[in-house]
């Protein structure tokens, strides 16, 4: 029962970040991604072949980065006999252990891979 509590709570603070996007629970697809962190920035890359530049949105808020986007098809009008890669809407958040810099983010899209890079907040 504890759990479960915890887990409310922890979506409540999401809610209270980013609003109740309905987004995340309706993901199509969840592309791979992987974080790590050196001593003045935090680089993600998220896998995305398929994807365009302009259907990713990114937000920060806080010490915590939202990806969202979208995947088309390339298939209009067929039916499908057999269908493996994920199509529609994705969304990702990443909470790091520390406040970012939301001026301070850059991104790039190279190969079907996102490449984004957060600078920590300076303690003045």
């Amino acid at each position: 029962m504890y759990a479960l509590k915890g887990i409310y709570f922890l979506n409540q603070q999401i809610d209270d970040l980013f609003g109740s996007d309905v987004e995340r629970s309706v993901s199509s697809w969840l592309p791979s991604s992987d974080v790590c962190e050196t001593a003045d920035r935090f680089e993600v890359v998220i896998e995305l072949p398929g994807v365009k530049e302009d259907d990713i949105e990114l937000e920060v808020k806080y010490n915590t980065l939202k990806v969202k986007g979208e995947r088309r098809t390339t298939f209009e009008g067929f039916r499908y006999f057999q269908l493996e890669r994920g199509y529609g809407g994705f969304y990702r958040l990443f909470i790091f252990p520390t406040d970012i810099s939301k001026n301070l983010i850059t991104a790039r899209l190279k190969d079907g891979i996102l490449y984004i890079e957060v600078d920590k907040n300076k303690k003045v």
